[in-house]
Formats: C-alpha cells, sequence, structure tokens
C-alpha cells in the first residue's frame, strides 16, 4: 500500500474543516472523460455530504470570551488578528456588543519613600534605602505603566544596591493596584499595593521587594487624584450566527464546494486513472464577516479505478 492510499485511509475517518478526501464508492461510468470525472466528484460530494466547506472561528471565540475595555467595532487591528474579524461580525450582526463602564482611582503620580534600617538589624549592613515611583494612567483605561527607581546605603555612607526600570500593571475598582518590576535583566517582580488620596495626596502600601529586613512601605506623593471611568464591552454570538452542532461546534459552514474544471486525465496503468481538479466556494454572509473575503478556491487531485464489469468508479479524491 502505498503513502497517499494509506494517508487517504487515514483521512476516511476524520471530521475535517472541509472535505479533504473522498473515500471509494459512488457512481460508475463506462467511458472515463474529463466531463464524466467531474460530473462524478460532484455527485460523491453531494451523496457523503462533504460539498460543505467549513470555516473555524476558535480564535473569535477566545477573543470575545471574556469582557475588555476594547471597542473591537472600531479598532484598528492587522489582517489576522481575530478582533477584527470581531468587529465584522458585530458590523453584520453575527455577534452583539454591549458596553458597561465602571470606575478605578486615579493612580498617577510621582511617589517616594525612604527607609531606615533600625540598629537591631544592623548585621546586614543597610542604613537606608529610598524608593521612588512615577505613575501614569490613560483617560480611559485601567492600566499602568511608568518606571521605579532604588537606591540604597550600608552603615559607612557607601551606596550598595541600586536599581530601575519599567513598572506595569493595572488598578482593580477596589484600589488594589497591581504592578510588575521589570528588572536589568528582563524578569518581573509583581506585588499589590493598597492605593488611598486625599486631594492630590496619594499613597501606595505594599511589599518592598528587594532588600531585607523590612518587609513593607508605604510611598507618599502627589497626583491628579479622582477617578478614570473605564468601559467594559461584553460580546455574545447573536442567534443569527450558526455553528455546526457538536462535536465540530467551533465551525460554521461557510457555503458550498463548486467543482470547476478537471484536467490531465491519464491512465497511470490500464485499470488505474488519474487526475486534476479545480474548485471554489461562494461565502455566504456569515463567512464573508468571519473572513472578510468573498471566495475561497483550490485544487486537488482524484484516482480512478476500473472494475472487472468495465466501469470506472472514482476510488479516492484529496483537496
Amino acid at each position: 500500500m502505498t503513502t497517499k492510499h494509506r494517508l487517504a485511509g487515514l483521512l476516511c475517518g476524520l471530521a475535517l474543516l472541509a472535505p479533504v478526501v473522498g473515500c471509494k464508492g459512488g457512481s460508475s461510468t463506462k467511458s472515463l472523460t474529463e466531463s464524466s470525472a467531474k460530473r462524478m466528484l460532484a455527485a460523491k460530494f453531494i451523496a457523503e455530504n462533504k460539498d460543505d466547506y467549513r470555516l473555524n472561528f476558535y480564535a473569535v471565540s477566545e477573543a470575545i470570551r471574556v469582557p475588555t475595555s476594547e471597542d473591537y467595532a472600531e479598532g484598528t487591528y492587522r489582517v489576522n488578528d481575530p478582533r477584527l474579524a470581531v468587529g465584522r461580525l458585530i458590523k453584520a450582526g453575527y455577534i452583539t456588543q454591549s458596553r458597561k463602564d465602571f470606575t478605578v482611582p486615579n493612580v498617577s503620580g510621582n511617589y517616594r519613600v525612604e527607609l531606615t534600617w533600625p540598629k537591631e538589624v544592623s548585621s546586614i549592613a543597610l542604613r537606608n534605602a529610598i524608593y521612588t515611583f512615577s505613575l501614569s494612567m490613560g483617560p480611559t483605561d485601567s492600566t499602568v505603566s511608568g518606571k521605579y527607581t532604588l537606591d540604597s546605603w550600608v552603615n559607612s555612607g557607601q551606596e550598595t544596591m541600586s536599581a530601575n526600570g519599567p513598572l506595569i500593571g493595572s488598578v482593580g475598582q477596589d484600589g488594589t493596584v497591581q504592578l510588575a518590576y521589570v528588572t536589568q535583566y528582563g524578569s518581573r517582580i509583581n506585588e499589590a499595593y493598597k492605593f488611598t488620596s486625599s486631594g492630590q495626596g496619594v499613597n501606595l502600601t505594599g511589599n518592598q521587594p528587594f532588600l531585607n529586613g523590612i518587609p513593607t512601605m508605604t510611598l507618599t506623593g502627589s497626583g491628579a487624584g479622582g477617578t478614570i471611568s473605564v468601559p467594559s464591552f461584553t460580546y455574545v454570538f447573536s442567534d443569527k450566527f450558526k455553528p455546526v452542532a457538536p462535536p465540530n461546534a467551533n465551525q460554521i459552514v461557510a457555503g458550498k464546494i463548486v467543482v470547476d474544471e478537471v484536467s490531465n486525465l491519464l491512465l497511470v496503468t490500464e485499470t488505474i486513472a488519474q487526475a486534476n481538479f479545480t474548485w471554489h466556494v461562494t461565502f455566504n454572509d456569515a463567512a464573508k464577516a468571519l473572513t472578510g473575503q468573498t471566495t475561497a478556491s483550490g485544487a486537488g487531485q482524484m484516482t480512478f479505478g476500473k472494475q472487472p464489469d468495465g466501469n470506472w468508479v472514482l476510488a479516492e479524491y484529496h483537496i
């Protein structure tokens, strides 16, 4: 058995996104021509219910699985970004978008704290250290970005450990600020801080990540204060969107496969013949919205066998 025949036997048992292979059986003909080969292939597609061309929308499902602050209907994305497909599906009525805003504290500001080590832990030789944070937030976003610095000195007055780098994170509705210190080596140290404010006075209280002996710290400073309104968008497929029944529920039928031309019909042996064919699919509205395309096309190969009664049958096909 050749590799091709083994592959065909394997594919015959699988559920595929499109009818990739057909198996033995179907109509037959005494006179095998390119026209009769085309009719046999088209008939086999229909008889085996493999003329449906399917598209997978799993990436779109993942993109809308949880609420987001992004308005996918208005965003600008790269061609293969599933969020671009979400936007098209919204505009075509296949996904429903809803919005509910929430507020978070505005933690933008400049912060500082000076830590002093007590004498009872002077064996670690540290005398004092200064942290600074500079944080900013966008006008409609709960994410935080900025930078940190750390400078520390030993009892002799000589400067010892220093560090600086980006700070990235987000703010929760309860005022918890999740921050990641990005080190010079690219690693991240994640810490949580509680934010409080009074007027333009701002405070962050949480873990002190780099030095031993003082586990927590409160940084104080000044900032804009107030709150930021953050949009929250939820996306769900509408009743208009019709997935295939399980176990292929992450697929839709995009249209019907149409055989265009059969060419290069040649005898391999007296009882085996092969031919090439081309095909196309005209996408339905849901597929157009999902892909941003109107058609799909391709080429394939089919193999015929001659029976003892002299009739030719379509043995297998590959797309």
